[in-house]
């Protein structure tokens, strides 16, 4: 098959022969992702048979068969799925609404990046500059550009990396404080971000990856076996994470921990950004003040 970087609107079934036609490589990339995320939970099929499962498994790297009447199989041996989207906020406290999204962890294996609402006041007049449009390029073809080996029926292997020794310690450092904070997400009810914490983990190490296999091309250097991840890669990676975690909070609020939930949540914020006004109205009302509010 021609081969693709990237599919929009694209069934689940469809994205799969996809990746089977593409080394088993392929993105999902939207500017209006609102329609793909309706696709993933059956748009096609009335909702009533969402395809999540590829989803999962191109995240995790794991196999996938599918044998359907009418249709050829295929096989996927080591699915890799790479999905960039933007949406609507309404759009996210929709998918938050099915229960199996939520249920399967498809909504925690997101980044999430949620900007000020009505975004910037001044208009930018700077462009991007060239040197760095120019290295972005570079560097992407330079990855894609990786020599990969291939198993005895032709389908291709992965590169080999591991953590070195000081990586590794952090990396365990990491994984206990962040699954404590999981789990105290999840005794405060709310489930999202829970599972989204309790995949971070995973997270800093794929980072870790990204900036080892960036540098290696970016500095022309023999491609080792394995590719060595090292604390100046994985350090960057958990503070990038430790950012990321403010954005994902937000993201909690508009996918909401339940419908309930989210509407208290909303409500909250209203009342605090227009607290100076409230108050002023209470006065004026002769209205005692409160003396506390519970945030529960």
């Amino acid at each position: 098959a021609e081969p693709r970087l990237y599919v929009e609107d694209c069934t689940s079934e469809a994205l799969g022969r996809r990746l089977a036609g593409n080394a088993e490589r392929m993105a999902v990339v939207s500017s209006e992702g609102r329609k793909v995320l309706q696709i993933a939970r059956g748009r096609y099929t009335d909702g009533k048979a969402g395809d999540l499962d590829l989803w999962l498994k191109g995240h995790a790297g794991d196999p996938h068969r599918v044998d359907r009447q009418g249709r050829p199989p295929y096989d996927l041996h080591a699915p890799c799925l790479s999905a960039l989207l933007t949406v609507q906020p309404d759009a996210l406290q929709s998918i938050g609404q099915d229960p199996e999204a939520r249920a399967s962890g498809f909504l925690a294996r997101f980044l999430y990046v949620c900007p000020p609402s009505g975004g910037a006041l001044d208009y930018p007049t700077g462009s991007e500059p060239a040197d760095v449009s120019d290295a972005y390029s570079d560097t992407l073809a330079a990855l894609l550009d990786l020599p990969a080996g291939t198993d005895r029926d032709g389908s291709a292997l992965p590169l080999r990396a591991a953590l070195d020794g000081e990586a590794f310690a952090l990396f365990r450092d990491l994984y206990a404080g962040w699954g404590a904070e999981a789990q105290a997400a999840s005794e405060a009810g709310n489930a999202f971000l829970a599972d989204w914490m309790g995949k971070l983990r995973e997270t800093a190490a794929r980072l870790a990856l990204l900036f080892a296999a960036v540098e290696a091309v970016t500095l022309r250097h023999p491609w080792p076996a394995p590719l060595a991840v090292t604390l100046d890669h994985l350090a960057p990676a958990a503070r990038l994470c430790e950012h990321l975690k403010h954005h994902a909070r937000a993201a909690a609020g508009l996918i909401g921990e339940s419908a309930d939930v989210g509407h208290a949540r909303r409500a909250w914020q209203w009342i605090t950004a227009n607290l100076p006004r409230l108050i002023e109205a209470r006065q004026g009302e002769g209205l005692g003040a409160v003396a506390a509010v519970k945030r529960r």
